[in-house]
């Protein structure tokens, strides 16, 4: 039998998707791949499309989800596309950030391997907002946050700019603490990053990106070929807003901000 394959990326998940070219009538095999445990919330939009779209698991569906243990350097190049298509978001990132904290001057943006490539977009955003980056490179897991941290310290920064990296998503916890230890506002590009109790996030819709990878296994099943299927941007971008960390940061959200939020969190 002919096998076919395709990838998605979404954020600091990574969908691979094998199955045979038949109609869903057949029993077609999906595997996700995830650099950690499975996402509830996003596997359940997956899931959820796919059974709009006439595929039921247990019928003509069989989900397979494979787990990289928490070892993101296996996917430096699915992170490298991923940012690449990501860059203006970085910018948006820092816009809204000044926004927040008008005061605004300096900011530390934290980056690694996997972000990389959004370094130049971000030192371009900073200077349509009149702010200084103070660039601060993470390398060897674990990173040492801690000396990151005692280097923004010194540079006297106001703000702190993490980039987009699979790395940062699974350190969310101890990243988001030494955040409010140090007592610096920041702007992260997941929501999970705001539930962990961090400031505020802006990024795509992870939910709406598994709807999307849905889609693509559709019509791969339907007989379409990976290689001719577009790239898609994505579409649907949130706001996430974290009162408690708001107040705790004696911030005030201007009103305009607010009202672009697509989520508030008590």
């Amino acid at each position: 039998m002919r096998r076919i394959g395709f990838a998605v990326i979404l954020t600091a998940f990574a969908v691979s998707l094998v199955a045979e070219a038949q109609p869903p009538t057949k029993v077609a095999r999906v595997g996700m791949l995830a650099g950690a445990s499975r996402p509830a919330v996003q596997w359940v939009a997956f899931e959820h499309r796919l059974r709009e779209l006439g595929y039921v698991e247990g019928q003509n569906l069989i989900l397979e989800f494979v787990s990289s243990e928490g070892h993101p350097e296996r996917f430096p190049g699915l992170a490298a596309a991923l940012v690449q298509r990501n860059l203006d978001v970085t910018g948006k990132r820092l816009e809204v950030l000044k926004e927040v904290v008008p005061q605004l001057t300096r900011v530390a943006v934290l980056w690694d391997i996997f972000s990389a490539a959004e370094l130049p977009a971000a030192q371009a955003a900073a200077q349509r907002v009149s702010v200084k980056l103070q660039s601060i490179e993470l390398r060897s897991r674990p990173y040492d946050y801690a000396s990151a941290f005692s280097s923004a310290a010194a540079g006297r920064v106001e703000a702190v700019l993490p980039l987009t990296s699979p790395v940062f998503f699974l350190d969310r916890a101890p990243l988001v603490a030494l955040l409010d230890t140090h007592r610096l506002p920041a702007i992260h590009h997941q929501r999970e990053f705001v539930v962990a109790g961090g400031l505020m996030a802006y990024g795509a819709s992870i939910n709406e990106a598994f709807r999307h990878a849905a889609d693509y296994v559709d019509r791969i099943l339907r007989g379409a070929k990976p290689a001719n299927l577009p790239v898609q941007q994505p579409t649907k971008f949130e706001l996430v807003i974290n009162l408690k960390a708001v107040n705790a940061l004696g911030l005030t959200i201007p009103q305009p901000v607010l009202t672009r939020a697509d989520e508030i969190i008590q």
